[in-house]
């Protein structure tokens, strides 16, 4: 049962309450009217002012209760509308679920696919990781005769600061040859003035020897042989490769063991290199 049907079953029952009341009060004034006429008469007015304001009260009441009963009919009609309104979205998510169900399946199959293709990538990562492997190998050996180049570049740079060294002080030797040269010459040049024959005053004992360093763009050549084999300053040596010619040299400056001196001749497109045979025997 509702609430306002509740409401409407009291008010009834109140109403038949003061029914029986005002009737049984009515019996009794019939039975005793000229006595308590004006008794009743005052408390009928006490009852009717009383019953008026319980109506008045009841009146209030009922009007809350109207009020309430439309308020009620307006909730249901929102609660209808509402209702509604779920159905609707319940339609709607049971389409909508219908789109997932057929999503899910399609992501299903797609899981599948993706499984297989993690499997292959997981392979396809396996190999590379051994590739990767074989690289690093590789980058260390690379790295380490890189390394090793490094050092035997060290050493060849080493190498070729005293080569520089000795450069320099060949061109030093080189520049006071050269003095001493221009000196012998301007003495030659006297001697020859006078009538001195040097070729035929200088005896030449049979020295064979190597080239161990030649310059030929300043035409410079240190031999190994020197006085210990019987040089002397102005001496002219052959030098030959094989059985090739490659020119000539006049000793400047000599030593025990070495000799040095610019070339005077030099055979066409030949450049004097180390190893070369110097010797004064050829015939």
């Amino acid at each position: 049962m509702s609430s306002v049907a509740r409401i409407f079953v009291v008010l009834n029952l109140v109403l038949a309450v003061a029914f029986l009341v005002a009737a049984s009060t009515f019996l009794g004034l019939n039975n005793d009217y000229k006595s308590k006429f004006e008794e009743e008469k005052a408390g009928r007015a006490q009852d009717d002012a009383r019953h008026a304001q319980q109506i008045s009260e009841k009146e209030t009441n009922l009007s809350k209760v109207s009020t309430d009963l439309n308020t009620a009919r307006q909730q249901a009609a929102d609660q209808e509308a509402r209702a509604t309104n779920l159905q609707s979205q319940v339609g709607s998510l049971e389409s909508a679920g219908k789109t997932k169900d057929g999503q899910i399946a399609d992501l299903t199959r797609a899981n599948g696919e993706h499984a297989g293709t993690i499997e292959r990538l997981r392979a396809d990562n396996n190999r590379l990781v051994a590739a990767n492997t074989d690289l690093d190998a590789k980058q260390r050996d690379a790295v380490s005769r890189m390394e090793k180049a490094v050092s035997d570049l060290d050493g060849e740079k080493k190498s070729v600061m005293e080569a520089n060294n000795n450069i320099a002080n060949l061109e030093k030797d080189v520049a006071k040859l050269k003095d001493d040269v221009a000196n012998r010459d301007l003495l030659v040049d006297f001697a020859k003035s006078k009538g001195i024959d040097f070729e035929n005053v200088m005896v030449m004992a049979p020295v064979k020897g190597q080239v161990t360093n030649a310059d030929n763009s300043i035409k410079l050549v240190q031999a190994n042989v020197g006085t210990n084999q019987g040089v002397k300053r102005g001496w002219i040596l052959d030098i030959v490769r094989g059985g090739t010619y490659i020119g000539r040299f006049r000793v400047d400056t000599v030593g025990p063991t070495y000799c040095a001196g610019m070339v005077t001749l030099l055979g066409d497109g030949q450049q004097v290199m180390a190893a070369d045979v110097v010797t004064n025997t050829l015939n």
